[in-house]
């Protein structure tokens, strides 16, 4: 049998559905056209919270409201659903062209590292836009290496 198993389809429909939720929740309550003090902004915020710094300084705003994360994580979520999306047209260039996921990986967590570095030395300042850029590139990065996990079939060796 040479096709995508129902278990691989189910578990990217469910990360698909999953992905989608994370990205929306993480407008914060901009989105939902809520006060500050709303009960929703509380829960929003609070579910981020232990994956987020939420830096009001490094936070968008949407609607005059903060989002529930930093631009970085805004942008991390938004490349990892994107990157999801296309995962099924990009996944014969993934196995066929690009064979090195991991390094992919890895050199967008030096660039990180290097961003980060490079503003905390006043060497340059990191932007809203900058920091989403990168945030979107480590989540399409994420999703190139859940490239077998979805689209692997049988008999495949990579």
């Amino acid at each position: 049998m040479n096709s995508v198993s129902v278990q691989q389809s189910r578990l990217f429909f469910a990360l698909g559905i999953t992905s989608l939720v994370l990205w929306i929740l993480s407008f914060g309550p901009g989105l939902f056209q809520l006060s500050s003090e709303s009960g929703i902004r509380s829960i929003q915020h609070h579910l981020f919270s232990w994956l987020c710094h939420q830096d009001p300084e490094r936070t968008i705003h949407f609607h005059d409201h903060p989002m529930a994360v930093c631009a970085r994580c805004f942008g991390i979520y938004t490349g990892f659903f994107v990157g999801l999306l296309m995962l099924p047209v990009a996944s014969f260039w993934l196995k066929y062209r690009f064979k090195h996921r991991l390094a992919l990986l890895i050199i967008v967590i030096c660039l990180h590292f290097v961003d980060v570095t490079g503003n905390y030395l006043g060497w340059w300042t990191n932007t809203f836009a900058s920091r989403w850029i990168l945030g979107f590139v480590f989540g399409t990065a994420c999703i190139a290496l859940l490239q077998n996990e979805f689209f692997k079939k049988h008999g495949d060796i990579l």
